[in-house]
Order: C-alpha cells, then structure tokens, then sequence
C-alpha cells in the first residue's frame, strides 16, 4: 500500500482496515481543511503526487475504505500548533528571486527565507531567520555569504531538518553535525563565517555602506552542494537613520565624530583603536547607534599623523578630550572620566 502524506495522516491498524485521523492544522499545503471531503488529501499527499497518482487511483489501489474519524477532526492538535512558527498564518508566497527553484513535489508553496528585520538591520543587531514551504522533515544546508571592501568571500554552512510542518526556523531548530557549527545558534549563520583567504580578517573602512549578506538554502546534506531552493539578501548596516557622520580636523585632532539623532545632550565616549593604525569608525558608529556621542579618534598612520606609535604625546588625547568637552552636545560624564585618567 502506498503510504500517505506524514504532515497530513497518521494511522492505526484496526483489524485487517486503516483508520487514518487527521491532527488539526498539520497539513503544509491545508488542502485537507478546505476539501469538503478531507480524505481526499490522501491523493493530493506530496508523496501520491510525487509517484503521478491522483485522488481517485490513490484511493483504488489500495483496496482498503479510508476512513476519518469525527472525533480526531474536532479536536485540535495544541502541541503541533504550538510548534509552528509564531507567524499570524500562512504567508504568501515570497517572488521567487533569479535562479531559485522550488522543491518539486514537496510543498504546494516554493521555499522560501524569511527574515526579521526583513530587509535591512544593524551590524550589531539580531537578524532572525526562518524557511517556509519545506516538505515535511525535509534535509536542507543553509549558507550565508559576504564579501568585504576587497572583494574576498566569507561563507558559513549549517545542516537543518524541517518540522514535520515543513518549517525552520533557526530560534529554534538546532543546527546538525556537518556544518561550519552545530547546536541551537540562531546568529550562527553570520559569526560562523570564515574567509575563503587564510587569516583574512572582516574589516569594515567605510561605514556609510553596508555590507550585503547573501543567504541560500540547499536541498540535501551533501559535500556538494544541491539544489537552489531559495534565496535572499539583506543589508547589514552601521548608521542607523539620522545618525550624523562629522570628520574633525581640529588643531592636531584627526577624527571623526558620529552623533545620535536629534539635538539633545549626550554622553561622550572617545574611541581609540589598538594596533594596525588608521581611522577605524566602526565601532564609534555603531555606538551612536544606541546613543552615545562618540569620537572615533585616530593618532597614527592617518594623514599627517605619525606613520610608527614609537612616541605618544598624552597632549594629543588631551585635545580630543576638551573638544569633546566643549562640544555643545556632548556630555560631561563620560569624557570627565577619561580626563581624569589621562592625569
């Protein structure tokens, strides 16, 4: 006898018949919910249509009267709706972006990621990510790519297995064996990844651009990758809206300030970066992110800067500390404490 669809029917041997009952809301196509004869869901099964067979022939050859209990319709299945993912209802179907593909005979709706915040977060901020319109316990890889400023590639790999609703959802469902990590790691798609170049470091040089995150989901849990099923991008940024980027170019001081939104008060940190030289603003900007008034403050190898740190004259951060003093909206308590330990 052919099987049914596992998200849809689960059976129990009754004499020499199959009595199959129907959980509420498991079916990932709910073809089941809306057919005013649910058992027919048996030949709309993924399997069944898989092999070519419609309602009709899947219900004749097996020989045996499909019966649905009363009783398993009205009750509803609490734990595997509980499991689903916490989204109002099923969503529609995202526009397949160039070169996806849909799962064939897995899922009445292709693939697809979905990500919150959807299109666009923070560097330093949590990036939800899900995948709808799997087939049922359906094996997928997931791989995030990015390339920094130069042009080389990071990318990291995990391993999943769908709900048996054909949901993922990475809050959730722990990553397998076989990837660049393993366990419930929500974020790991993104710490995960590696540079393609030995040794390389992600470093970020212009913070007015972001970087974009390209994500894809694999069919399979091959060495080599399977089959496109979906994919995304999303931009991970370091400014958020309003946030003001002002190079200072004041006496000795070479540095840039960055200034939350709006003209109140706040307070002033003054961010020094350690080895390798240069202007680093990343960090000083992802700061007034979450409003701090903050002075990415370079004091070699930038400009007319000195090129070695052989010598450090104490005066140069004092002159960064009294313009921040000074500045009208900065705060005194933060900078006062850096004052005094520069004394």
């Amino acid at each position: 006898m052919i099987p049914p669809c596992r998200g849809c029917w689960q059976g129990r041997s009754s004499g020499s018949r199959q009595i199959w009952h129907l959980p509420a809301r498991v079916c990932p196509h709910h073809s089941c919910l809306n057919s005013p004869h649910p058992r027919l869901c048996v030949g709309n099964c993924i399997y069944k249509r898989s092999l070519g067979l419609n309602a009709d022939s899947a219900l004749n050859s097996s020989g045996a009267m499909w019966q649905v209990s009363a009783r398993s319709l009205s009750r509803a299945s609490s734990r595997a709706w509980q499991r689903r993912l916490p989204w109002p209802g099923p969503a529609p179907a995202a526009p397949r972006s160039p070169g996806a593909a849909p799962a064939q005979g897995l899922s009445s709706m292709a693939p697809s990621i979905r990500l919150s915040p959807a299109a666009r977060s923070l560097f330093d901020e949590p990036l939800a990510i899900a995948v709808q319109g799997l087939g049922p316990r359906q094996q997928v890889t997931l791989r995030t790519s990015l390339r920094d400023e130069t042009g080389e590639l990071f990318q990291a790999t995990a391993r999943y297995q769908a709900g048996d609703d054909g949901q993922l959802d990475l809050a959730r469902c722990p990553a397998l064996p076989g990837g660049s990590f393993s366990g419930l790691e929500p974020m790991g798609l993104l710490w995960a990844l590696q540079p393609q170049k030995p040794f390389w470091r992600l470093v970020k040089r212009d913070v007015q651009s972001p970087f974009l995150l390209q994500l894809q989901v694999l069919e399979g849990h091959g060495e080599r990758p399977g089959r496109l099923l979906a994919q995304a991008q999303h931009e991970r940024a370091f400014l958020r809206d309003g946030v003001r980027r002002v190079p200072v170019r004041e006496g000795r001081i070479r540095a840039t300030l960055f200034l939350p939104p709006g003209e109140d008060t706040f307070p002033g940190i003054i961010d020094i970066h350690g080895l390798g030289g240069g202007l680093f603003e990343p960090r000083a900007s992802l700061l007034a992110n979450h409003g701090f008034a903050t002075l990415a403050l370079a004091y070699y190898q930038f400009e007319d800067l000195p090129q070695e740190p052989k010598e450090l004259h104490l005066e140069y951060f004092e002159e960064a500390v009294n313009y921040m003093l000074q500045h009208p909206q900065v705060g005194t308590s933060v900078s006062s404490g850096f004052q005094e330990l520069l004394l």
